[in-house]
């Protein structure tokens, strides 16, 4: 695990309409629709969890410089400055979703924090939308009231909040799958005898995609897609038939709630190719990503 110290320079540069010179960010209520859970872990002792209740807000303002200083230093934006897109009408709003705290395994006497940062900006209604969401992590000394930044990106260590439960949504049986235009009749004859085993294929398939192709969402581990963004829910979006026997899926995953007027919405659809026709074990290839939100 790599640990910084804290810094508080300001880059010169402007990127993408938003000026690190000028940006600071201001902390404002969660909305309503905002997932705020926070989650301790059973291995964090008594009087760990007691400092950190009492040293709460202290512990929020010292994320809330990391990720000052993730967006605006220096030397933080040359080192992974292209994780960060940014809009032009982020104003540097934000507020706090989820937070997990665990013992710090290098450092017993200090507790592990994950917080989930919000970045919005406001949407068609004046309401505060999520414009992007990070995952700060710190080492929280509760005896100095200190903390120290923890970056995961080449080290062993995997964000605990973007932990990523899948779950199988809408599409349960063939008949809930909601496009087979071009679903002929045997593939559908074949998809429904098969079904259980298709659905096994697509949740290892889902899997597949967010252990090997995902980020966690973590200052220094951000690309498309990511985990902090994503629900774990995911369905079947097409069918469509192939040749011999295959059929071809798309796998669609759903982003977690952006803004007041829309709820959960399609983030990311895969393909996976599944050969039903051959009476043998059902294996799947996947093919290409894209955008569907």
């Amino acid at each position: 695990m790599e640990r910084r110290s804290v810094g508080h320079a300001y880059a010169q540069a402007v990127t993408s309409g938003f000026d690190p010179q000028t940006f600071r960010l201001h902390r404002i209520p969660a909305p309503s629709w905002a997932s705020t859970d926070q989650t301790i872990s059973p291995a964090l002792p008594a009087t760990r969890r007691t400092a950190a209740a009492d040293q709460h807000q202290d512990i929020l303002l010292a994320a809330e410089r990391i990720l000052q200083w993730a967006l605006t230093d220096p030397e933080a934006t040359a080192r992974f400055q292209n994780h960060h897109p940014f809009a032009s009408d982020a104003t540097g709003a934000y507020f706090i979703g989820r937070q997990l705290l665990d013992q710090d395994p290098e450092h017993p006497d200090r507790i592990l924090v994950e917080t989930e940062c919000c970045l919005t900006h406001l949407d068609y209604q004046g309401l505060p939308a999520v414009d992007h969401r990070y995952i700060v992590i710190l080492s929280w000394d509760p005896s100095a009231r200190q903390a120290e930044t923890v970056l995961i990106r080449g080290t062993p260590r995997q964000s605990r909040l973007a932990e990523l439960p899948l779950s199988l949504i809408r599409t349960r049986t063939v008949e809930d799958i909601p496009d087979v235009t071009w679903l002929e009749d045997e593939g559908r004859a074949h998809l429904v005898s098969s079904w259980a085993d298709v659905l096994a294929c697509v949740r290892q398939a889902a899997q597949e995609i967010v252990d090997d192709s995902t980020a966690s969402g973590a200052l220094d581990e951000w690309f498309f897609p990511a985990r902090i963004d994503m629900t774990g829910d995911y369905s079947v979006g097409q069918a469509r038939s192939l040749d011999a026997g295959r059929v071809l899926l798309t796998l669609h995953f759903t982003a977690r709630q952006r803004m007041t007027s829309r709820g959960e919405d399609d983030y990311l659809g895969y393909e996976l190719e599944v050969n039903v026709g051959d009476r043998g074990p059902l294996a799947y290839v996947l093919w290409g990503s894209q955008v569907i939100g």
